[in-house]
């Protein structure tokens, strides 16, 4: 028997294709599910270990508030007592580190945000001085490295946007002392690091650093020596172990180091750890404690597998009726039921094991693609490939696990009719028998099961808790909402029995106005309940995928850029430095900025923001809400100008009061609700405290009548705080890269926020998971397909006769392939629309549960629902149906009716 088995496999190997392009499909789902989460880890971790590069071990301060219960874990070293305030770190320890014999190299990391000034525009910079030469991150792509003062490096990328060369003269913005000039005099590679933010990194010595510094504190400030001595504070401490010294054997020593160069009243915590642990605490942070990511796409998988084995299920059917004379004269020569059913098992194995190599490969190659797609445009969400042995294992063991028992039943049914009868067509099995009533009595136990996890997932992801145990009430939630999901659409499946039909006959009386082809379909479509059950679930669950992701992605893009244009409700705003400040009390000045600004191209409206500054505040900060009863600045516009430029509404304000951000100031800390403002000759004026802002865009924002009265009362004149735009619609990342680089060259002294930056940022996100999860959610409907048309194929052989009797009564060619078309249009429809309906819900469902946590925290859920896709849905739906037709179709033509008839 195995030798008449693999004789079979031989000769008959094409019959086979069908289901294999199912198996490979499937496996490539799942393996290439695994291979993006393992390449998203490892993209991740290269990122963020590339500001580490050649450091072995890094010592930081321990964070405020950190205890050794939250960092014990980590296999880190603290040393010193703990403390309720961060630790700063000394000279003395970096001192003491340096003279360890398991030391080859020692930095210190300092860092400072600065604005470089060239060709009249203004550029922000992170600026740090410049780390020793064994422990430089970044490698010199062209010049030479600082070797003195007045020289600066600059990695290529940010070089490249100001339009920088090697031998350019460049200088620092200053607020108070003389600017510093500096040579640029190499480039350096641009680092992929998250953390190192968008703006362009400098490297240049601790003397020049501190000069830059200085030039942007007023002159009082300056010449103050405890006003200067934190300008510069070491952040980390950066370490090379010495050959032959291990990472961990280095952590040790510089613990110890650390320790005995710390007072023990000192109260100070430092955080030791080798920079692999510092990249895999950082990498939680980024992933989450538990996988998130990993979860959710492997809910995907295994959602998937069940439409896998629907369709391997109904592929194997369509082989072993085409195969009903050969098994029938195998058991008439003496096979047993076993070697009957043992062939057909051994058939599927050795089948799976091909596929499913097959499928790896085909995920492999997918994801390769995928990296190189994300490389070639720019994009570092995506630039390592990864391919974890477990991704191999568990997608070859899926297949064939899965194929074996898809297999199974077919293998079954071909030993269940006696050998002289095995030419009679499957009967149906009705839901009136004990078998369909027990299908029908499961599926409404999952489906109600699933409805009350998916209640409860809702229910616990909106509980209000503690900010700590928000994360877990948020994965409890998810878990719920899942397996909720996950049980409810089982049930479905197995309910499609007793829904599909129906919803058959209902769509289908449509049809039937068509003519003969119509009503034959629709009555083919209706009277064999599980085959059209078996036929719409696969393609059901597909739809049900998609749609959930839409639906999730639609809301939440909604949501999030709601709640940015709420939070940065103008595109573009202009924070002016105290001297533009200054120079904005003279309205023939800040007019002619104005003007400059609006006739910029893509900017569409240009407003401004008034408001007076008591202290020696080097720049306003507007978006910071006040911390106690004294105020330091206010801020007002008018309603009008507000409204032309700002996306969000202005928040309220009333005469002689002022409006921070919600719970911003308690009452119990303000006495009587009352804020005041002194002036610089300690004249004072007061206002009442009200809330209101749901975001500090403002500080503390007054109408403008109150703003004069309060810089009259304390003496302050009123300026122009911040310049606010709004930028044209659907523009780009580099359009508005370009318009504030315009704005720089026209306010070269002040600060330049793009906000629209931010929420282009956003979509991106979004569009590019959303793009990632529809190519792997596409290979199930592709599985899908592949289902109707296998199907549809054993619907055509099953009614040879009945077929063959019609063309013989009439019915030409063209209505017979048009009666099938119909028919798998109809259950395409039907399919799609339940899909529809449960996408919708699962999505809206997810949704809810993510964004649980955030209601009453200012941000509201925007149920926006995709409504243009799920219209292409349909469409698609239709088109598949056609598409699975054709082949079924045109052999069901190509057979005489003379042929039919005596076929059986």
């Amino acid at each position: 028997m195995l030798r008449t088995t693999l004789s079979t496999l031989r000769a008959h190997w094409s019959r086979l294709v069908a289901v294999a392009i199912a198996v490979v499909l499937a496996v490539a789902f799942v393996a290439a599910t695994l291979m993006l989460n393992a390449s998203f880890q490892q993209t991740l971790r290269n990122t963020l270990g590339s500001d580490l590069t050649n450091a072995d071990v890094l010592v930081e301060p321990q964070p405020a508030g950190s205890n050794d219960a939250a960092h014990g874990d980590d296999g880190g070293d603290e040393a010193g007592a703990g403390g309720a305030s961060a630790a700063r770190l000394t000279v003395g320890q970096l001192h003491a580190v340096q003279h360890l014999p398991q030391v080859e190299a020692v930095g210190a990391d300092q860092t400072a945000s600065l604005a470089l000034e060239h060709d009249g525009r203004s550029q922000p910079v992170s600026a740090s001085v410049q780390l020793p030469t064994p422990l430089r991150p970044h490698a010199l792509v062209t010049g030479a490295w600082v070797t003195g003062d007045g020289q600066m490096t600059m990695d290529a990328k940010g070089a490249d946007q100001l339009g920088l060369h090697v031998g350019d003269q460049v200088r620092f913005a200053s607020t108070g002392g003389s600017p510093v000039e500096v040579t640029l005099v190499g480039l350096t590679e641009t680092s992929s690091s998250p953390g190192s933010g968008m703006a362009p990194q400098v490297a240049l010595s601790e003397t020049s650093l501190l000069a830059a510094l200085m030039s942007t504190m007023p002159p009082v400030a300056a010449s103050n020596p405890a006003a200067t001595d934190d300008l510069l504070p070491m952040t980390s401490i950066r370490v090379q172990a010495k050959a032959g010294v291990s990472p961990d054997q280095a952590r040790d020593a510089v613990a110890g180091a650390i320790s005995s160069a710390t007072p023990a009243a000192a109260g100070d915590t430092v955080r030791v750890r080798t920079t692999e642990q510092v990249v895999a605490d950082q990498l939680k942070q980024f992933t989450g404690q538990t996988d998130v990511l990993t979860g959710m796409l492997l809910a995907f998988a295994v959602i998937a597998l069940i439409v896998c084995v629907l369709v391997i299920s109904n592929t194997f059917s369509v082989i072993v009726a085409q195969r009903t004379r050969e098994l029938a004269m195998l058991r008439c020569l003496g096979a047993s039921r076993g070697q009957v059913r043992g062939s057909v098992l051994l058939e599927a194995l050795v089948m799976s094991v091909v596929a499913s190599v097959l499928g790896v490969v085909v995920a492999a190659l997918m994801m390769s693609g995928a990296v190189a797609l994300s490389r070639s445009s720019g994009n570092s969400m995506l630039t390592e490939l990864s391919v974890p042995v477990s991704s191999v294992v568990v997608g070859v063991l899926a297949g064939v696990v899965i194929t074996l028992i898809a297999a199974w039943q077919p293998a079954r049914s071909a030993t269940r009719v006696a050998p002289l009868a095995a030419l009679r067509p499957e009967l149906a099995t009705p839901t009136k028998t004990r078998a369909g009533r027990a299908r029908v009595i499961v599926g409404l136990v999952l489906f109600v099961a699933g409805t009350a996890l998916q209640w409860y997932g809702w229910t616990t992801a909106h509980r209000p808790v503690s900010e700590d145990a928000a994360e877990q009430q948020l994965l409890l939630g998810l878990g719920g909402g899942v397996l909720g999901s996950a049980l409810s659409i089982v049930g479905v499946v197995l309910l499609a029995i007793v829904i599909v039909p129906p919803l058959v006959r209902v769509i289908g009386s449509l049809l039937a106005l068509t003519g003969v082809p119509g009503q034959m379909a629709t009555l083919n479509a209706s009277r064999n309940p599980r085959r059209t059950a078996a036929t719409a679930s696969a393609l059901l669950i597909g739809v049900t995928l998609v749609t959930t992701v839409f639906t999730g992605a639609s809301v939440a893009k909604a949501t999030l850029l709601t709640a940015v244009d709420e939070a940065r409700p103008v595109d573009v705003k202009v924070f002016l430095t105290p001297p533009s400040r200054e120079a904005s009390t003279d309205q023939q000045w800040i007019d002619d900025r104005v003007q400059r600004l609006a006739a910029i191209d893509d900017v569409q409206s240009v407003g401004t923001v008034q408001g007076i500054v008591v202290g020696d505040s080097p720049s306003f900060v507007g978006q910071n809400a006040p911390t106690s009863a004294q105020l330091t600045q206010l801020e007002a516009v008018d309603p009008q100008t507000w409204q032309q430029v700002a996306k969000a509404p202005l928040p309220a304000t009333s005469p002689d009061t002022v409006t921070v951000v919600d719970e911003a100031l308690p009452d119990a800390s303000v006495p009587g609700g009352e804020m005041s403002m002194t002036g610089p000759d300690g004249r004072t004026a007061s206002l009442h405290l009200q809330h209101g802002m749901k975001n500090s865009y403002f500080g503390a924002l007054v109408d403008e009548p109150t703003l004069d009265r309060v810089a009259s009362e304390i003496g302050v004149p009123v300026t122009t705080t911040s310049i606010i735009m709004q930028l044209a619609p659907g523009l780009d990342a580099q359009a508005v890269q370009h318009v504030a680089e315009q704005i720089g060259t026209i306010m070269p002294d002040d600060y330049v926020s793009p906000a629209q930056l931010e929420k282009l940022m956003y979509e991106q996100i979004i569009d590019v998971l959303l793009s990632i999860v529809t190519g792997l959610l596409a290979i199930a409907v592709v599985i899908a397909v592949i289902g109707v048309t296998n199907t549809l194929s054993l619907s055509v052989i099953e009614r040879v006769r009945e077929n063959a009797l019609l063309r013989a009564l009439g019915l030409t060619k063209r209505q017979l392939r048009a009666m099938l078309g119909m028919e798998s249009v109809l259950v395409s429809i039907v399919a799609t629309t339940i899909g529809l309906v449960l996408g919708t819900a699962y999505g809206l469902l997810g949704v809810g549960i993510l964004f649980g946590q955030t209601i009453g925290t200012g941000v509201e859920i925007s149920w926006q629902l995709p409504w243009v896709q799920y219209l292409l849905f349909v469409v698609i739906a239709v088109l598949v149906g056609l598409l699975a037709s054709v082949l079924p179709a045109r052999r069901a033509a190509r057979l005489s009716p003379v042929q039919g008839l005596a076929s059986e």
